[in-house]
């Protein structure tokens, strides 16, 4: 989704962008996406998925 999205953006291919050129664009379209997609913009990702900022890992490890 997002080398498409940054392809259609800029016309340039992700892979041939810079990184830091890919992150700036990132930091700016991540708040846009996370709307999109109903993310919440606290969120963070964790153990494969979305999860609410704070939450308690209950079924991670415990050291």
């Amino acid at each position: 989704m997002m080398r498409r999205r940054h392809r259609a953006a800029t016309g340039k291919d992700w892979r041939q962008v810079p990184l830091a050129e890919r992150r700036a664009w990132f930091a700016e379209q991540e708040p846009k996406i996370r709307a999109e997609l109903g993310i919440a913009a606290d969120a963070v990702w964790a153990n494969g998925s979305w999860q609410p900022a704070g939450q308690a890992d209950l079924f991670g490890e415990v050291a």
